[in-house]
């Protein structure tokens, strides 16, 4: 089935009290990552597979990028 609906996916990077990464999927938390944290920058990427000779449409209407607690 085809799903034409809108999502949202945000992916949070929490340093205190205890470094993690939470991912959410429509505003409802869908795992959070608590070891294996990077220690090397971390890029955002979107990525389709295409797996049948359908054609595929892959929209991105807003993209946001926050880094807090920088130190000079």
């Amino acid at each position: 089935a085809v799903d034409t609906n809108w999502h949202t996916f945000k992916v949070v990077h929490n340093v205190l009290p205890t470094e993690s990464y939470e991912y959410w999927l429509d505003n409802v938390l869908v795992g959070t990552r608590t070891t294996n944290i990077p220690t090397l920058g971390v890029q955002p990427f979107t990525h389709i597979f295409n797996t049948t000779a359908n054609a595929k449409t892959y929209n991105v209407d807003y993209f946001e990028w926050c880094v807090y607690g920088l130190n000079r």
